[in-house]
């Protein structure tokens, strides 16, 4: 069943399409236009996919599954596939991303995981001017060092992210990362 709903955000109306999802819980999945004085305005599919964010961020973990994630991840897909040379486009990686590493953590789920890594080395690669190249690295460590318990992969991303970067802030936390490594990794790796 699908209505439509305003919202009311700052001095624009906002017009989002409401689904009940089979749990019986309400998530705004779709949101398509925007209502202002001049008129009705499309949205972009970054807001679109800001606003599908903002509305799963608002369900209680309990009640995000693998389908939900998916949604969200593809309204974000949905920008970099489109027009990878959007505004936009990087930080759209970049959350697809974090809501596969954030599936990963809730669902326990490896695989979700490994794939965050892989969206991290994505942002890196296909980025390279991006100012989130260099957290993508740091992340990408965090998730095999504390997801995935693999020490050895970890290192050698707190040690590339020192060799690439060293005058980031981030090369003094993978410097600290790796002092703290030690007893945790005990029989890891």
């Amino acid at each position: 069943m699908a209505s439509c709903t305003s919202i009311r955000c700052g001095r624009t109306w906002l017009c989002a399409g409401v689904f009940v999802v089979w749990s019986g819980t309400f998530l705004i999945a779709r949101a398509a236009t925007r209502r202002s004085g001049q008129g009705v305005v499309k949205l972009t599919p970054w807001d679109a996919a800001e606003q599908r964010l903002e509305a799963f961020e608002a369900l209680p973990e309990a009640q995000r599954t693998r389908a939900e994630f998916g949604r969200v991840m593809d309204g974000f897909r949905a920008v970099y596939h489109d027009s990878p040379r959007d505004v936009h486009a990087a930080a759209s990686v970049n959350a697809v991303a974090h809501l596969l590493e954030e599936q990963g953590r809730e669902l326990q789920d490896a695989r979700s995981s490994k794939a965050a890594i892989g969206q991290f080395e994505f942002l890196r690669l296909q980025y390279p001017g991006s100012p989130l190249r260099v957290a993508a690295l740091m992340a990408e460590g965090q998730i095999y060092a504390e997801d995935l318990g693999d020490a050895k992969a970890a290192r050698e991303r707190f040690e590339l992210l020192m060799k690439l970067y060293p005058g980031s802030g981030m090369a003094e936390q993978a410097r600290a990362e790796l002092k703290g490594q030690g007893p945790r990794d005990k029989g890891q790796g």
